[in-house]
């Protein structure tokens, strides 16, 4: 004979497709509660559970507050008014265009705290400091969607004086004027060029790396080998056509302008060997040696006749723009010339906001400098003890990076 603790359905049983733990009180949860009350026309909280396989506390709190939205995070310490308040003032800060941390409000709340004489509360809720943390910030920013967390990128002073709409639309406006009157209308005419310096010391000590130990072995130490004097540094100027095309490298290594572009390696048995720098990058680059790596101006004149070379089998007939950052050392007249002569006009950004408007500061050389560093970390294990970075170790860095461009 059955029994009616038999016979009666458990709520495990009705709703065994639910999930029991870990169920939440979304916008779309609500939404399947509104429209299941439409159908059903009763409010019992069993049979919205059968129906959509919501929990009790979901279909509990649904019936208690209909229409408002849940915020999340565990109880706060300030009412929801004051915290509305709050976010209101921070969303107006940032809308004026000024930057607001995490302890900017915490210091204006401690001195709210103090004013409505809550400061033993406070003690026991955010500890002997008495004024939000982090922690706090963290879950105030879950229950505020109007306010995200995002990371600042740092500018000098001078190109935030700089970069005004107006700068930046009198250039746009001088692209937009040579393109009709040299008629370039086609992606292959437009050309973007760009320097990167690649300092072999900086990238060691900038280079994080994480290594296999046993479980007894103490913390062991990276021993970062001395920099050999002419591997010190080296500037990639890159060539790349709006087209996706880009002229092969063009990089100044450091050295004396008297010494040979060559690289010394082992040749084994004792014996050493020269390879040419332009041995380790593709076919048809130029890698000349100067005391300084930077682009300077007989460097300029160098890197023009290496453009003019290249450049002069691309949309024959057709003029060309070149794009490059403002500098007075490139405002060479001899430069200019060999640039026209094979049909290249060249249109300089504006000082100080190529991080705004020049292209390859952001992609590809970001991604180069990031691959510098990857390929150093597989590196730095491989160099022998109390050996030395030498130039084929840097240009074998530069080759591996090169890639990204």
């Amino acid at each position: 004979m059955a029994t009616s603790s038999s016979t009666r359905s458990t709520a495990t049983e009705v709703t065994s497709a639910r999930s029991k733990w870990g169920t939440r009180k979304t916008s779309k949860m609500r939404e399947k509660l509104a429209v299941a009350r439409g159908e059903l026309g009763t409010d019992s909280v069993a049979k919205f559970m059968t129906a959509i396989g919501a929990s009790c506390s979901n279909v509990r709190t649904w019936h208690r507050i209909r229409s408002a939205p849940i915020k999340l995070g565990r109880p706060t310490f300030f009412s929801s008014e004051e915290e509305d308040v709050l976010a209101m003032y921070m969303a107006a800060w940032t809308k004026g265009g000024d930057l607001s941390t995490c302890e900017l409000p915490a210091v204006l709340l401690r001195q709210y705290i103090t004013d409505m004489e809550r400061k033993e509360d406070a003690e026991r809720r955010f500890g002997v400091c008495g004024f939000p943390g982090r922690s706090y910030f963290d879950l105030f920013l879950g229950r505020h969607p109007q306010l995200r967390r995002v990371r600042p990128m740092g500018i000098e002073s001078t190109r935030a004086d700089t970069s005004t709409p107006e700068t930046v639309a009198k250039f746009f406006a001088a692209f937009r004027l040579l393109c009709r009157d040299f008629s370039i209308t086609r992606a292959a005419q437009v050309w973007n060029t760009d320097v990167s310096m690649m300092n072999a010391q900086e990238l060691m000590e900038t280079t994080p790396a994480i290594v296999m130990a046993g479980a007894e072995m103490a913390v062991p130490e990276i021993e970062f080998p001395t920099v050999q004097s002419g591997a010190q540094a080296a500037s990639l100027v890159a060539t790349v056509c709006a087209d996706g095309t880009r002229l092969p490298l063009f990089v100044v290594v450091a050295g004396s302008g008297g010494r040979l572009p060559y690289a010394v390696e082992d040749g084994g048995n004792g014996s050493t060997r020269r390879v040419p720098l332009a041995a380790y990058l593709e076919e048809g680059a130029d890698v000349p040696r100067r005391g300084k790596p930077g682009f300077y101006g007989v460097l300029w004149e160098l890197y023009a006749g290496f453009v003019a070379r290249h450049v002069v089998g691309k949309c024959p007939g057709d003029c060309k723009v070149l794009l490059m950052n403002g500098c007075k050392v490139y405002a060479s007249v001899v430069v200019l010339k060999v640039l026209h002569a094979v049909k290249v006009v060249v249109l300089m950004f504006p000082s100080h906001l190529s991080h705004s408007i020049q292209a390859l500061d952001k992609d590809p050389f970001l991604k180069t400098k990031a691959y510098a560093r990857i390929s150093l970390r597989a590196m730095l294990p491989t160099l022998p003890r109390n050996s030395k970075f030498n130039l084929a170790n840097l240009m074998k860095l530069i080759e591996q990076c090169s890639t990204t461009i």
